[in-house]
C-alpha cells in the first residue's frame, strides 16, 4: 500500500488523522454545519448572558409591552423587563437542565445497560424489567409525574428528565455491548486473564460510546422541549425567574394585544431544538457505519 493511501497528514501522527478527518468529513454535511451553527448560538447566549444581556432580566421598568428598538432590541414584557434579556438568561436554564439531566442519564443508563449487556442471564432480566417498568411511560407524562409528585424545583426537574432517559440510554448500550462483547479483541483480553470490570472499561465502553453521543445529541432537544413544557405548567423554574416556558406561560394572555412576547421564546425553543436535532443527524451520519457504507 503507498504512502499516499494511506492518507498522510505530513506533521499529523497516525492517531489524529482520524478525528480530522471525521470533523471534515462532518463539515462536508451543510444540515450538520447548520445544526451546530444554531446550537452554537444558543450555548454562547447562556454562556455569556451575564455579559451579552443589556439589563438586568428581573428588573422592572415603565415601558411595558414596547416594540422593538434601541433602547431594547426585542422589546419589553407586561412588567417592563428586557426581552431579550430575559431569553439569555432562560436559554442558561434550560441549557444547565438539559445538559445535567441528559448527561446524568447517560451516566447512569450506560451503568445499567453495561451490566444487563455483559452479564446477561439473570442480570440483564432483572434490569430489562425495570427499564421497561419506565418505558412503559410516556416520556414527557413520566417527568411530569415525578415534578407533580415530589414539587416544583430546578432540581426535581433535572431528577424527572433524567429518569425519563435512563431507559433509553440503557437499550441503546446493552444493544451495543452485546455485539461488541462478541469481537475477538475482547475474547483475547478474556484469555490473557482481563477482569470483568478491566473488559467493561477498557475493551467495551470505549466502543459503545458513538451511539452513546448520538442518542445524547437527539435526547437534549427534547429535554429542551420538556424542560419548556413543565415550566409552562408551572411545574418547573418558578416565576419571576426567567425560562423560556415560564415567558410563553405569562405569554398566553397577551397574544392579541403583542404576539411577540409569545414569539421571541417561541423561536428560542425552535432554533435550540432544530439546532441540536440537525446535529445529531449528522453524528449519526457519521458515526454509524451503516449509513456511511450506504452513503
Amino acid at each position: 500500500m503507498s504512502v499516499a493511501e494511506l492518507d498522510v497528514v505530513p506533521g499529523v501522527a497516525p492517531h489524529e488523522r482520524a478525528p480530522r478527518r471525521a470533523l471534515r468529513e462532518l463539515l462536508r454535511k451543510q444540515t450538520a454545519v447548520l445544526g451546530l451553527a444554531l446550537a452554537a448560538v444558543v450555548i454562547v447566549g447562556a454562556l455569556g448572558a451575564p455579559l451579552l444581556a443589556p439589563a438586568d432580566p428581573l428588573a422592572m421598568g415603565a415601558r411595558r409591552f414596547s416594540l422593538p428598538s434601541a433602547a431594547a432590541w426585542l422589546g419589553t414584557d407586561q412588567f417592563g423587563r428586557d426581552l431579550l434579556s430575559r431569553l439569555l438568561f432562560g436559554a442558561r436554564v434550560s441549557m444547565a437542565v438539559s445538559f445535567s439531566a441528559v448527561g446524568l442519564a447517560a451516566c447512569l443508563g450506560a451503568v445499567v445497560g453495561m451490566l444487563a449487556g455483559y452479564f446477561e442471564g439473570r442480570v440483564d432480566h432483572l434490569l430489562m424489567r425495570g427499564v421497561d417498568v419506565l418505558m412503559a411511560f410516556p416520556t414527557l407524562l413520566l417527568a411530569l409525574a415525578v415534578v407533580a409528585t415530589f414539587g416544583a424545583s430546578v432540581a426535581n426537574l433535572v431528577a424527572a428528565i433524567t429518569l425519563a432517559y435512563v431507559p433509553i440510554f440503557s437499550r441503546v448500550v446493552r444493544g451495543s455491548v452485546l455485539s461488541v462483547k462478541q469481537n475477538e479483541y475482547v475474547q483475547a483480553s478474556r484469555a490473557l486473564g482481563a477482569s470483568d470490570a478491566r473488559l467493561m472499561t477498557r475493551a467495551i465502553l470505549p466502543n459503545v460510546l458513538a451511539p452513546v453521543i448520538v442518542q445524547a445529541t437527539f435526547n437534549l432537544s427534547t429535554a429542551i422541549m420538556i424542560e419548556a413544557a413543565l415550566s409552562f405548567l408551572g411545574l418547573g423554574v418558578q416565576p419571576p425567574a426567567p425560562s423560556w416556558g415560564t415567558m410563553l406561560s405569562e405569554a398566553r394572555n397577551f397574544m392579541e394585544r403583542d404576539p411577540w412576547l409569545a414569539i421571541a421564546p417561541g423561536s428560542a425553543i425552535t432554533m435550540a431544538v432544530l439546532g441540536f436535532n440537525l446535529f445529531g443527524d449528522g453524528l449519526r451520519d457519521l458515526l454509524d457505519p451503516r449509513l456511511r457504507g450506504g452513503g
